[in-house]
């Protein structure tokens, strides 16, 4: 039998914990673990058991197969009242959603290239878990992260937006089909802020050890490290998707206070 898991507790100190259906299991990495990366806190996992309800093994779920359920949830919910909403709110207002959902949860947003021959790419939804978790986005670069919490609303919130004037008359609604837009650049400067704070208190402590030489130092790894993050397929139709969901905002509210 198998059931979907959360970590609770890694196996860096000692026997790991995780939680299923309410219920918490204690494993180790022997026996038990079957994935080539290490259990990390919040990671989705499968947990197998036996006809005894003995835990057998844990898988982790890759962030990759989560969005797609994600998206194929979604997609059941608007084939299951599509005509509907595509009535009430348009089509054009419909696909440009669908696309924002599938550019924020499904496709990598940024993409790091560790060593010339790997790459790791991080979707929009994972980090916003990274912000929320740690306020570190330097955090993201080893992939940890956790709940999108507030983030996770604002997410929410900017996706209903360019829906809003199909519910409410009132010319402003209009204007909040600029909500995506504003939701991204909001994040761009919360994940470039973090990036700089903890790049800034990385050359302070070396210039306090190491004075100017290891600072200038960590100034050059700094440098490599902004060279080595770039926008990925998300990032692009994220932007994209959002930059007409706002032009057609402002000019549906200029054309009806006209």
């Amino acid at each position: 039998m198998q059931q979907r898991g959360k970590i609770l507790r890694d196996t860096r100190t000692g026997p790991g914990l995780v939680i299923v259906d309410g219920h918490q299991y204690s494993f180790t990495l022997e026996g038990i673990w079957r994935s080539s990366e290490a259990p990390a806190v919040n990671m989705t996992v499968d947990a197998q058991f036996d006809e005894t309800g003995a835990l057998t093994a844990l898988l982790a779920v890759p962030d990759a197969q989560l969005a797609r359920e994600k998206a194929d949830e979604a997609m059941a919910a608007v084939k299951a009242h599509g005509g509907q909403l595509a009535a009430r709110v348009g089509m054009g207002t419909l696909v440009g959603t669908g696309l924002l959902a599938v550019a924020w949860f499904a496709l990598n947003t940024v993409s790091v290239q560790l060593t010339p021959g790997m790459k790791m790419g991080m979707s929009l939804w994972k980090l916003l878990g990274v912000l929320n978790a740690s306020g570190d986005a330097m955090a993201a670069l080893s992939g940890n992260g956790g709940s999108a919490g507030m983030y996770g609303v604002l997410t929410i919130v900017a996706l209903a937006g360019p829906a809003a004037s199909y519910f409410v008359r009132d010319a402003r609604a209009q204007l909040a089909n600029c909500l995506p837009l504003l939701f991204l650049l909001g994040i761009a400067l919360a994940f470039y802020s973090g990036i700089s704070s903890s790049l800034s208190q990385a050359q302070g402590a070396a210039m306090a050890f190491g004075g100017n030489g290891a600072a200038d130092v960590v100034g050059a790894m700094t440098r490599e490290v902004m060279r080595a993050i770039s926008i990925g397929a998300g990032g692009y139709l994220g932007c994209a998707v959002s930059l007409y969901f706002a032009a057609t905002g402002v000019l549906k509210f200029f054309a009806k206070r006209g």
